[in-house]
């Protein structure tokens, strides 16, 4: 499971590139990949979407949730902590720093059902 992304984004990487890197990623393991939509990167006070993250990251969970046979399949997370898809603004209480769940949010990913792997 790869939740690869945000830190690319960061950097003004694409998302065709995070995607490539993704499948050299597989390739490389050899084995079934899943990976994750990026969750938001806001603000510390999470009021402020950051606007060279954001769109970055918006088109690239557009491609994982259409699916590619390169993977085995797409975990959603932003989503479940987002307050509208593709806001950018995590769900009020689910972050502590505008860039990773708290326990709040975390307890909110970990009970939605949508990180469950198929056996």
């Amino acid at each position: 499971v790869s939740n690869y992304g945000v830190n690319d984004f960061r950097d003004s990487r694409t998302a065709a590139q995070v995607i490539a890197d993704h499948k050299s990623f597989a390739t490389l393991f050899g084995k079934p990949l899943y990976v994750c939509t990026v969750a938001p990167m806001a603000n510390a006070g999470n009021t402020v979407t950051d606007a060279t993250v954001n769109p970055l990251r918006i088109a690239y969970n557009a491609i994982v949730r259409k699916g590619d046979e390169s993977f085995a399949g797409t975990l959603e997370i932003a989503d479940i902590v987002e307050t509208a898809r593709d806001s950018g603004l995590w769900i009020n209480g689910y972050t502590s720093d505008g860039l990773h769940a708290n326990t709040t949010g975390s307890l909110a990913l970990q009970r939605s059902g949508s990180l469950t792997l198929p056996l």
